[in-house]
């Protein structure tokens, strides 16, 4: 995928000598990036010439490689290794809560569990947290 996760997992493999292609299903990759940490990651993966193929669909992962989609056209792209970094979704631990809710304990939910987004973010939440108690 070309979100966050796989961008910077292709960027680290692609570093360590491994050729690399990252295929994400929408017409763009690291939409959820920061401006500048984006331009950072696509300079990275150009100069490890990482193939990037968006608006592609992996259906299948063979033995010789992954079968995709792009459009009408169907893709066989080699690979002997294959990372599925397919999104995220948050963990608000309810049970967690409720319970800490039933003895009176105070809990707060800040970071990824409450919704992914940037690091910057979570930190931004935690401080507002903390400054409360």
């Amino acid at each position: 995928g070309g979100g966050v996760v796989g961008l910077e997992v292709a960027e680290l493999l692609a570093e360590q000598g491994h050729a690399v292609a990252v295929i994400e299903q929408t017409g763009q990759v690291g939409a959820e990036l920061g401006a500048i940490r984006k331009i950072c990651v696509m300079e990275n993966l150009a100069r490890f010439t990482v193939e990037i193929l968006t608006d592609t669909t992996a259906v299948a992962i063979l033995p010789e490689g992954v079968r995709a989609e792009q459009g009408e056209a169907e893709l066989l792209i080699p690979a002997d290794s294959v990372v599925i970094a397919a999104g995220v979704a948050s963990n608000p631990f309810a049970d967690q809560l409720a319970w800490c809710e039933r003895s009176g304990v105070p809990a707060y939910t800040v970071g990824d569990a409450a919704a992914p987004r940037r690091a910057l973010e979570a930190i931004a939440e935690a401080a507002e947290i903390a400054r409360r108690i």
